[in-house]
């Protein structure tokens, strides 16, 4: 299988896994999540590669994102960079307490959150200066750059994924209440 899936077949031939981290790609990052929608979601299962599901993109056809997330949602853990943004973006069943947000886990072994602004490429830093404004600027980077932004960003916050909160509350209320 290639790194792409884009249709309703593909999809149903992953496995479920115990455990996956996804990003959620907004069709533009300059944008409050709740003023935007999904381009493309990074998911990576606990063992095997990194995939982008596309959801609204100039160069893939459209999955449905409610096959989407009810593919996601049944994975048992989920490890997701920022829990509040992705249940802006996915909706509220993000909020679950099975999935766990990467900066929070992070906050109890360091004071800062994994440092991934390392991890642009070029292709993502010249559209950015030159269409920063437009809703859809994630819709015109090449997957294939979004697909290397995202394997870098999940080397960042590998450590973390497999890890559970020791204290539920900051990964369920803590969220909700900020």
């Amino acid at each position: 299988m290639f790194y792409i899936v884009e249709t309703q077949d593909q999809l149903s031939q992953l496995h479920i896994s115990e455990e996956c981290y996804i990003n959620v790609i907004p069709l533009s990052s300059n944008y409050h999540p709740i003023l935007t929608e999904v381009s493309l979601i990074y998911y990576k299962p606990k063992y095997g590669k990194g995939l982008i599901l596309t959801i609204n993109h100039s160069e893939g056809f459209y999955l449905s994102l409610d096959k989407v997330k009810e593919f996601i949602l049944n994975h048992k853990s989920i490890y997701v960079l920022d829990k509040k943004t992705t249940a802006h973006l996915m909706g509220e069943e993000f909020l679950e307490s099975k999935v766990q947000d990467i900066n929070l886990l992070s906050m109890h072994t360091s004071t800062s959150t994994p440092y991934i602004q390392d991890c642009t490429t070029n292709i993502h830093t010249h559209f950015e200066r030159i269409y920063k404004d437009k809703p859809y600027l994630n819709s015109i980077i090449p997957i294939c750059k979004h697909y290397e932004k995202q394997e870098k960003i999940y080397d960042v916050v590998q450590p973390w994924v497999g890890k559970q909160h020791e204290i539920a509350y900051y990964n369920e209320q803590y969220i909700e209440v900020f």
